[in-house]
């Protein structure tokens, strides 16, 4: 079906690429997307990118296999989202009011080889890749990416996903099917300004890794607010709030 933005075509970026923002949506349905050696890609602010998958499939996603810099700011954020959502970049699918955007509409953006993200906001990924596996709507993976005002909202199952390290300070995860953000092995993290809520299980889940955070706010989240979990791991929280979690506000 014909769409109101630009259409990219399932493909490998082997070469130095931005995204300039151009006035459409920048739109991933035909597949993934790859950057791969020796590219790069930067993605301009103020750019949308909306995406759709087929249930199963790899379409919908955009794998960084090369640095990824998306460079959004604080008047011009760079937003992920489903190619049904209307309310940023207009009727990109052009169906008028016949579909409504969900989580698990597309699968998610994958980060193989560090970066960085600021101002970015990701909504409605999640979707099980072709092996039936779920993924994160950020699955960040082996190298750490430096992340500023990154906000995850209604994956069908965790936000951000990582096993990199790297540093989050004003980040925002809600609204997510299973956990907010889940830190998996890799390096050390540390978070400054982040919040938690109303996630379908835990807000933070930190398993066999180190997770500093300072400032944060935990509230209405399915199961704990933070569970340490992992036979290795270690979480160490200075000033949080927590209210309303399920389970209760902290399990180590």
């Amino acid at each position: 079906n014909p769409i109101n933005g630009i259409d990219v075509l399932s493909s490998s970026i082997g070469s130095v690429r931005t995204w300039h923002k151009l006035g459409v949506p920048y739109v991933i349905r035909s597949g993934q997307v790859t950057v791969s050696n020796p590219g790069s890609l930067t993605i301009e602010a103020g750019n949308v990118i909306k995406a759709f998958g087929d249930v199963g499939g790899a379409n919908g996603l955009l794998r960084a296999d090369r640095p990824l810099t998306v460079a959004g700011t604080s008047t011009a954020p760079v937003i992920f989202t489903s190619l049904r959502d209307d309310t940023v970049g207009g009727d990109t699918n052009n169906d008028g009011s016949a579909t409504t955007p969900d989580r698990g509409d597309w699968q998610g953006v994958i980060m193989n080889a560090g970066g960085s993200l600021a101002q970015t906001i990701l909504r409605y990924g999640g979707m099980a890749n072709n092996q039936g596996t779920p993924r994160a709507a950020l699955y960040v993976q082996s190298n750490p990416v430096a992340m500023s005002d990154v906000e995850a909202t209604s994956s069908a199952v965790m936000g951000l996903y990582t096993n990199g390290g790297g540093a989050l300070s004003n980040g925002k995860f809600y609204d997510n099917g299973t956990q907010g953000l889940y830190i998996e092995g890799g390096g050390i993290s540390t978070m400054t300004g982040v919040e938690f809520s109303r996630n379908g299980s835990e807000g933070l889940y930190v398993g066999n890794a180190q997770a500093y955070v300072n400032g944060a706010t935990f509230a209405s989240n399915g199961s704990y607010g933070a569970n340490a979990a992992g036979t290795t791991g270690t979480l160490w929280i200075t000033t949080a709030t927590f209210a309303g979690n399920g389970s209760g506000a902290i399990r180590m």
